[in-house]
């Protein structure tokens, strides 16, 4: 049986035809596709026709002699005329254009100089971060009619680089992603101008660890690290600039889901996954608790609920879980963080942070309130006992014996506090 081979050119000819294999068929395609471009051309700039041909000039002689030797001449020169072909680039590594005051120029305009790099291919992660940090500033120099986040969206700064993002290589789109200077500052824009579809779209070629290219699959472990960072500032630049905390949790919640279903096909614990999540949850969490409750308020309940199941399946038993809760903004249930305050030793509560007990204080007091303006008296003194014994404990662990009349002292001090909860 005769043999035949994958890369005869005979099999491939039925299917294309065959490139040039001698010089001479070289020339001869290299004609044939010089006449077919000339052909274009005189159609695009006819010939004149006959009666102009009629006028014995030289001028018109030589017009329809070289007819398309001089369209292909204006076809290049309104090619080169693009402005593309008019930025010089002499850019520096700071992401400064060459020139005089290049810093003001920066100050002044800087996605001007931003759309400059673009067009001569000079766009780094420096000069990025420069050009959006200057864009920041010139927004908090805003008019007093126009608010930050407006200004901000006016100047299209986030509009530009997400443009320049899709249209640039996997290298290029790595470099943005290294820096998370670049990225945070770059995501505040995008919340204000209400690029969320966006940010959820980037999120997801993070965690399928490929950010498009030829060459765009990122590590295991830098897609951890780079989507729980990534989420964390989204989440903060849309309560700040964007649409507030309703978009925030919505989008932490959905985010969430999508990385759990996304991750599941891939090898990683799941302490991991809620190493990754964590971040996010917590700032949320913590401004939460910290902000007027007239803005929690204004959450739709079923967003709400959306939040406190994703934040209960991901950190159960810690007290994260049990202090969301308790702001539910339209049931508050303080049982969660009683149930918890029933858990922890001493020992435990003496190992935390000065910021994590304080949080616990002010928490514990507002579950005490709640449950007071709810009549459930026997609850609330049965949660103020068990706040003031971890209180006692840990202020006598943490005191020299000898400084005994001054734990005391302490104590009543503390205790008082707790006690107009109960007053």
């Amino acid at each position: 049986m005769k043999k035949t081979s994958i890369f005869g050119f005979n099999a491939w000819s039925k299917i294309h035809p065959p490139l040039p294999r001698t010089p001479r068929e070289s020339q001869q395609l290299l004609n044939a596709l010089t006449s077919s471009f000339r052909r274009q051309l005189d159609r695009e700039y006819p010939q004149p026709n006959a009666s102009e041909e009629a006028v014995p000039t030289t001028t018109t002689t030589t017009t329809t002699t070289n007819s398309s030797t001089h369209a292909t001449e204006k076809h290049l020169r309104s090619i080169l005329e693009n402005p593309l072909f008019r930025v010089a680039p002499q850019v520096d590594h700071a992401g400064h254009r060459g020139g005089a005051d290049p810093q003001k120029r920066l100050a002044e305009e800087p996605m001007a100089v931003f759309d400059e790099l673009v067009a001569s291919g000079s766009v780094t992660k420096q000069a990025m971060c420069n050009c959006l940090k200057s864009q920041l500033i010139l927004a908090s120099l805003r008019p007093q009619n126009l608010g930050v986040s407006e200004a901000m969206s006016k100047s299209k700064a986030a509009s530009k680089v997400v443009e320049w993002f899709w249209a640039s290589d996997s290298g290029s789109r790595k470099m943005l992603f290294k820096s998370r200077s670049t990225t945070s500052t770059l995501l505040k824009f995008m919340a204000a101008e209400g690029l969320q579809e966006t940010v959820a779209a980037w999120l997801k070629m993070i965690v399928t660890r490929d950010l498009g290219g030829s060459n765009g699959r990122i590590p295991e472990g830098v897609m951890r690290k780079l989507f729980g960072n990534f989420l964390k500032d989204a989440v903060a630049a849309e309560l700040r600039y964007g649409a507030g905390i309703t978009s925030a949790l919505t989008l932490y919640t959905q985010s969430c889901r999508m990385y759990l279903s996304l991750v599941d096909k891939q090898p990683v614990e799941s302490r991991e996954n809620e190493m990754v999540l964590f971040a996010g949850g917590s700032y949320l969490s913590h401004w939460i608790v910290d902000n007027p409750q007239k803005e929690v308020q204004e959450v739709p309940q079923e967003t709400f609920d959306e939040f406190e199941q994703v934040m209960s399946s991901l950190f159960p038993g810690t007290l994260l879980t049990a202090c969301v809760p308790l702001y539910n903004p339209s049931s508050p249930r303080p049982g969660p963080l009683l149930d918890f305050m029933k858990s922890i030793s001493a020992e435990k509560y003496h190992t935390w942070s000065t910021r994590k007990r304080d949080a616990f204080f002010i928490v514990s007091s507002d579950a005490i309130s709640v449950l007071i303006d709810e009549g459930k008296y026997r609850e609330a003194s049965n949660m103020a006992q068990l706040l003031q014994q971890l209180l006692k404990d840990n202020l006598r662990d943490s005191l020299p014996e000898k400084n005994h009349q001054t734990t005391l002292e302490v104590d009543e001090y503390a205790l008082g506090r707790l006690g107009l909860a109960l007053t």
